[in-house]
């Protein structure tokens, strides 16, 4: 049970304090996410708002995880959407750049080459950008979710044309509330909307 003595901790540590210890639990196995239902992504969403309002007395109403997440810029936090979409991008690249990354997954997140000026036979090639659920009420199978979000949910062929680590982050934090505005289209369990006020009263 939490004491109540962390309530008075100085902000400082109270901030070390949930990225060391809260958001980790969040972050584990969020490659996994897509799996979850709507009620569970929004359940968990809920629990990770109210983390931050139990640390920090943060209010938000119901806005866009966009305006939730200019609140949280300056601390170095993102919306709860916006930390999904982040440590999934990161994922992704690391399955294309990462030399040891299992190569069913290369596979399946990068199409074949074929150049079709001399294949003469009827192409069988999955169009990767047109793939659609297999299974009712937007459930993906893990090679059908991460095509399409390598290649249709990434702003554009930039971000992951970049080779350097550093540098992909700085494009991907810059340009993260157009990848998740667009993520959350493609991906519509995504588009997490509910009343903060229950959080808080």
């Amino acid at each position: 049970m939490q004491s109540k003595d962390s309530f008075f901790l100085s902000f400082n540590v109270k901030m070390q304090f949930i990225k060391t210890f809260l958001l980790p639990y969040f972050d584990y196995c969020l490659s996994l996410i897509f799996y979850f239902s709507k009620t569970a992504i929004t359940k968990l969403a809920r629990s990770y708002y109210n983390c931050l309002f139990k640390l920090f007395k943060f209010k938000f109403t119901n806005q866009s995880s966009t305006e939730i997440n200019n609140i949280l810029y300056e601390y170095n936090l993102f919306s709860f959407e916006h930390r999904v979409c982040y440590k999934l991008s990161i994922f992704s690249y690391n399955i294309k750049n990462n030399l040891s990354a299992p190569s069913i997954l290369k596979a399946w997140l990068l199409p074949p080459i074929v150049n079709h000026a001399y294949n003469l036979r009827p192409s069988t090639i999955r169009i990767i950008g047109n793939i659609k659920p297999t299974c009712k009420n937007d459930e993906w199978s893990f090679n059908e979710f991460f095509s399409r979000f390598y290649n249709n949910s990434m702003l554009n062929k930039q971000l992951f044309a970049e080779s350097d680590f550093y540098s992909y982050k700085k494009i991907l934090f810059d340009n993260l509330d157009t990848i998740v505005c667009n993520f959350v289209k493609i991906f519509s369990k995504f588009n997490i909307q509910f009343n903060f006020f229950h959080l808080y009263y």
